[in-house]
């Protein structure tokens, strides 16, 4: 039994290197873009905030600073029912920037938010940001040329975790390992959608044509999931605009977001995240996340295996060897690129962690509701 065991492994092994060695080699020869000098396109920003008043200030006016054309740039904020000050941090910025507050006895969510800045945008390109996030001066003005330039109906764009240090409540350990986590993420993002692999974006940064949006109903029929204000936006405008859908590779548009702060904060955004993998109808995308879960699953197997035979220690420590130098090397490529490459040394300390955490984001993404920002999802 045990046998039959190693040997699904070495099959499965053997797929999951590959796969990862083509995220590898499609990022690695990645072109970074170099935007050409257009502000005549008139741009909306939407920003959905719920409790940030810690954050929301430095985003705006990281945008209020941006090199783009003020008089074409519109700035909306999306109040999405926030119990602490962000509203009235946020109407210090006006006229400048235009607050929308979504009523505490309506349906609250990302998804909602973004719609109803969306259907306030006076722009043709609508671009996406967190409240925690900030961005270089140059950020507009390089996403509003790729778009021109491409055509594009949607644009995934960088983004960056900065640990929160600073914070009295974090926790270090969670901090370097979501960030490890993270940049393999970006990277992976960066080779499948250039390369029309599958489809993956973050919220945090990303661009979509307001014609695009309008011409898939924007979340209709996605609207009911917690989450995938995002990737599902991404799905149904790639299945529509099979042509238009690209990542923008260059740190002139690249922002930098906040990590979370606990375990416990950790563990519930990725479980939102896995949530909404069912709903995918881009199969690559369904079959590659199951590949990845069903690796980790069976290093996990391998481990408790050894606890009853030990008949097979060399090849449990060969297939170990082998995942987590396949997996560095994607990692340290992308590390190389964010500038986080002083996180190299702590990736191999968080290898059974990084087993358990897919093991556990992914099956419990199935089950029951988390708590996101003081709200069930």
């Amino acid at each position: 039994m045990v046998a039959y065991l190693f040997l699904l492994a070495v099959f499965i092994l053997i797929a999951y290197s590959i796969l990862i060695f083509v995220y590898t080699y499609y990022f690695d020869i990645g072109k970074k873009y170099s935007p050409k000098h257009i502000d005549n396109i008139k741009v909306t920003v939407l920003i959905a905030a719920r409790n940030e008043a810690n954050n929301i200030a430095t985003c705006v006016q990281a945008i209020l600073n941006q090199s783009y054309n003020q008089l074409h740039t519109q700035i909306i904020v999306i109040n999405d029912q926030s119990t602490d000050d962000t509203a009235q941090i946020v109407n210090q910025f006006a006229p400048q920037v235009q607050l929308i507050n979504i009523a505490a006895n309506t349906v609250g969510g990302k998804k909602n938010a973004i719609a109803t800045g969306v259907a306030a945008a006076t722009g043709e390109l609508i671009v996406c940001t967190d409240a925690d996030c900030t961005m270089p001066n140059t950020w507009l003005s390089t996403i509003v040329s790729f778009y021109k330039e491409k055509n594009a109906a949607f644009i995934a764009a960088p983004v960056r975790l900065v640990p929160n240090f600073e914070n009295e409540k974090s926790n270090a350990a969670v901090q370097i390992f979501q960030t490890i986590d993270f940049v393999t993420l970006q990277a992976i993002t960066a080779a499948s959608v250039n390369v029309k692999l599958h489809n993956m974006s973050n919220g945090a940064n990303m661009a979509f044509s307001k014609a695009a949006f309008t011409a898939v109903d924007g979340f209709k029929n996605i609207d009911h999931i917690a989450t995938g204000d995002d990737m599902l936006l991404m799905q149904k405008i790639a299945d529509q605009f099979p042509n238009q859908v690209f990542y923008l590779k260059t740190k002139l548009a690249q922002v930098s977001s906040l990590t979370v702060n606990t375990w416990k904060q950790f563990l519930q955004q990725r479980i939102r995240w896995s949530s909404k993998a069912s709903a995918y109808t881009d199969k690559k995308l369904f079959y590659a996340l199951l590949l990845v879960y069903v690796t980790n699953v069976v290093s996990f197997v391998l481990l408790i295996s050894l606890l009853f035979t030990t008949t097979y220690w060399a090849w449990v420590l060969i297939f170990f060897i082998v995942k987590s130098l396949v997996e560095f090397r994607l990692f340290a490529k992308a590390a190389n690129y964010f500038n986080q490459s002083h996180l190299k040394k702590w990736f191999w300390i968080f290898i059974p962690v990084h087993i358990l955490y897919i093991i556990i984001a992914g099956g419990f993404g199935k089950m029951g509701k988390v708590t996101w920002k003081d709200r069930k999802q």
